[in-house]
C-alpha cells in the first residue's frame, strides 16, 4: 500500500510502500528528506540517520529505494526527528497507517 509523509513546513515529502504481510516499509527513490537532523538527548537514532543519509541521499533527495523493518525508523529517517510512524505515514485520503493496518 502506498503511504506518504509530508512536512507541514515543506521540509520533506516522501512516498513509501508499506508491505502488509511483513510490516516492512520502503521509501521510494526521489523522496525528499529534511535538511536537518535534530540533535536531542531523547533522539537515539540520530547518528545512524546521519550515516545512512550520507550513503543514500544527495541534496536531501533519496537516490535509491530504502527499506526499513517498521514505519517509525522510516519516518525518523525522512523527518530527521523522532516520529511515531504509525500516525505519521498516511494514505492519499489522509488516513493514518495505524488505522489502515487495524481494519
Amino acid at each position: 500500500m502506498e503511504v506518504y509523509l509530508k512536512s507541514r513546513k515543506g521540509l520533506y515529502e516522501a512516498v513509501a510502500d508499506y508491505n502488509m504481510a511483513d510490516g516492512r516499509i520502503t521509501i521510494k527513490k526521489g523522496s525528499s528528506v529534511s535538511p536537518i537532523v535534530h540533535n536531542s538527548p531523547t533522539f537515539a537514532g540520530r547518528d545512524k540517520i546521519v550515516k545512512m543519509r550520507s550513503i543514500y541521499t544527495k541534496n536531501n533527495v533519496l537516490t535509491s529505494d530504502l527499506s526499513f523493518s517498521s514505519p517509525s525508523p522510516a519516518a525518523n529517517f525522512v523527518s530527521g526527528s523522532s516520529k511515531n510512524g504509525w500516525i505519521s505515514w498516511e494514505d492519499k485520503a489522509g488516513n493514518k497507517l495505524k488505522s489502515l493496518v487495524n481494519k
